[in-house]
């Protein structure tokens, strides 16, 4: 068999017209979901690009889809060490809730927080009130699959 061969595909790749062409390889695909100050949910627009987004991983060649990683952050100037913290890993429970209701099997899930410590940008800003997330699967090239559309589009990798 083929050994996979690995990308990483960023949002704005996806927004391209590589968007509709199928994943036929070992898959990286990053996105962010961007939130307003101290609010532990995205708003409506952020969350419609959210579920596109998943939208669009579900149908890609991505599959089977192994892991979702979602990593919560905060903007410094949204409180204290303490209050950052628990304020991105409550952005981080949301779009685990999400990743959830979408038919992404808990299992494959997995879910953590930094807090204010991994701004992307120096200066107080709200880009760095996000939930960075990474979506892991696998397509080999001498097999090109497709997600099934029954529960939500979402398999899991079995060994």
């Amino acid at each position: 068999m083929t050994p996979p061969i690995a990308f990483i595909f960023t949002a704005l790749l996806l927004e391209s017209a590589q968007a509709e062409s199928p994943l036929n390889v070992e898959g990286r695909f990053n996105a962010d979901v961007h939130f307003e100050r101290t609010a532990t949910t995205p708003s409506a627009s952020e969350l419609q690009r959210f579920t596109d987004t998943i939208n669009r991983v579900r149908k890609s060649e991505f599959c089977p889809l192994e892991v979702v990683i979602a990593v919560g952050h905060a903007e410094a100037s949204e409180g204290n060490q303490q209050e950052t913290q628990e304020l991105s890993m409550k952005r981080a429970q949301y779009i685990d809730h999400i990743l959830k209701a979408e038919g992404i099997p808990s299992s494959a899930i997995m879910v953590e927080h930094k807090g204010a410590t991994q701004p992307i940008v120096s200066a107080p800003d709200q880009r760095n009130a996000r939930v960075e997330l990474e979506f892991i699967g696998s397509a080999y090239p001498s097999s090109p699959c497709t997600i099934p559309v029954g529960a939500k589009g979402f398999r899991l990798r079995t060994p």
